[in-house]
């Protein structure tokens, strides 16, 4: 069995008093996949350090990582590999989105409900779910 590791995050921006917050999706190209940036950790990189660098990387944003959230998927890709994948929660410091054509066809700043309908798979709905509820515990 291959394993395969990857980081990356759940990106937001709080919205303003007429809006509400706003969750960043991408539309990966290879799989056609709504989910969060990620991708795989390279020799001597921390999960930290990966999901940041991949969320510049696919989407041109730097953002602030909000300590105390870390969550893990598990999934098999191919019936030969099995995939973990870790998340942070990271606060967009600014808005101004640069995808990586060669990796992205798209990207949506959605709220938090528009974000589950247009997500590909029940486990990105859950890791949304609960960030949503760690967002709202902070204030």
């Amino acid at each position: 069995m291959k394993h395969e590791k990857s980081c990356g995050a759940i990106v937001f921006r709080n919205g303003t008093d007429n809006s509400p917050r706003r969750y960043l999706l991408i539309l990966q190209a290879k799989s056609k996949v709504w989910g969060f940036p990620k991708g795989h950790v390279d020799d001597g990189e921390s999960e930290y350090d990966t999901a940041l660098r991949e969320v510049f990387e696919e989407t041109g944003l730097k953002v602030e990582i909000l300590t105390g959230f870390r969550t893990t998927i598990s999934y098999k890709p191919k019936p030969e590999t099995h995939k973990n994948v870790v998340f942070f929660l990271g606060k967009a410091l600014n808005d101004d989105v640069k995808i990586d054509r060669d990796e992205i066809l798209g990207y949506a700043w959605l709220s938090f409900e528009e974000a589950l309908k247009r997500m590909t798979f029940n486990n990105s709905r859950e890791i949304l779910r609960k960030a949503e509820k760690f967002i709202e515990n902070l204030h």
